[in-house]
């Protein structure tokens, strides 16, 4: 029984040990852009139909360095063009497609690799498009920028007049994204402000003053980027913090097992300990005489545990397209932990008996 208990343990206390080192390779991972000091407000009246004048009103702050305005937000790009037909192609491909204006790569700080971005007057770049690397590897042609490419048949072709890298547009459980960045000046929802380092409140004060100028009869909203790609690995958050529960719940049941079976047997053997204690052995010596057992019933749970929570973990680790690996060092921890708490547990059951006095202990026997 106290085998199958410190088997549980031993896959619980492994599984909370990967899931930790995966969210926090996550939360630590490179999106290709910048998050931190960005912020985002939704475009509501005036930001929307006066927006070169609170775009200016903005970069008049010393808190505020850069703004830009996007349909979707970098980390969260959903919108799809389906069905573009390339040369060379069967069937139809997809591509990601965000509307995003002059101001938008240089806020993120996403560089262009090749070309430019697109200028302030929206109608010159109304029929011209900005691709990133993932775009250009399965559209296939090399120096594609500068060129003139057809989407559809019936369609007149749009102009390529620059490159991105690819970046992180969905969550790590996705591969990086085809995308294709273009001008719908209907389409913009957000605007996106890069704050001078360190100043991201100062500049989220600014804005809540400009917005009261500018969207009076709406309420203030403006979040910082880092927030919205924190919110999309809550679930993977609430996992972690269950495993950490579910351990230590199993920790406590295999601790009381083991409790009840050592006083048992220390009971059986109080003959045994006085007679030792007279002879002059320490508690560290008692304490090696009974933990052996123990020793080996967890190394027996161990090489049960250890297949059965790897297959489990690696499952889960196949659902983020960037993940970790599974490492020996992962099972040496968990087995040091769970041998830990066995010795502490057996110290102070024998530290208990070794407290009453040989005389007491054998008059007893």
């Amino acid at each position: 029984m106290v085998v199958v208990q410190f088997a549980i343990s031993t896959i619980l206390i492994f599984s909370a040990v990967i899931i930790y080192r995966q969210i926090s390779f996550i939360s630590e991972k490179d999106l290709g852009y910048q998050t931190e000091d960005i912020l985002y407000l939704p475009i509501e009246d005036k930001i929307g139909t006066n927006y070169e004048s609170f775009r200016n009103e903005l970069l008049a702050s010393p808190y505020i360095e850069d703004a830009g305005r996007c349909s979707q937000l970098p980390c969260r790009i959903s919108w799809i063009m389906r069905g573009i037909e390339l040369e060379g192609q069967d069937e139809g491909v997809a591509f990601g497609v965000a509307s995003v204006d002059y101001g938008f790569f240089s806020t993120i700080k996403l560089p262009l690799l090749e070309g430019r971005a697109f200028s302030k007057n929206s109608e010159k770049d109304s029929a011209s498009v900005i691709f990133n690397e993932e775009s250009i590897k399965m559209i296939g042609k090399e120096n594609l920028v500068g060129q003139n490419l057809s989407f559809y048949d019936d369609e007149p072709p749009v102009k390529v007049i620059g490159r991105v890298p690819s970046f992180h547009s969905q969550p790590l459980s996705n591969e990086m994204e085809p995308l294709v960045f273009l001008i719908w000046e209907d389409s913009y929802n957000y605007v996106v402000v890069r704050a001078a380092p360190g100043m991201a409140m100062e500049a989220k004060e600014h804005i809540e003053t400009l917005w009261q100028q500018y969207a009076p009869g709406f309420p203030f909203y403006c979040n910082y980027l880092e927030n919205f790609v924190d919110r999309l690995y809550r679930d993977e958050e609430k996992v972690s913090k269950l495993a950490g529960i579910l351990t230590i719940l199993a920790l406590f049941i295999s601790g009381l097992g083991l409790i009840g079976l050592t006083a048992f047997i220390i009971e059986q053997k109080y003959k045994e300990i006085g007679l030792r204690k007279i002879f002059g052995s320490s508690i560290y010596q008692l304490q090696y005489l009974l933990s052996l057992k123990y020793i080996r019933w967890i190394i027996v749970a161990t090489i049960i545990a250890t297949p059965i929570a790897w297959y489990w973990m690696d499952n889960w680790l196949n659902n983020f397209a960037y993940r970790i690996n599974i490492r020996f060092l992962d099972f040496l921890l968990t087995s040091v932990i769970t041998i830990i708490v066995a010795l502490l547990i057996t110290y102070l059951q024998v530290l208990r008996a070794s407290l009453m006095k040989p005389v007491d202990v054998l008059k007893y026997e």
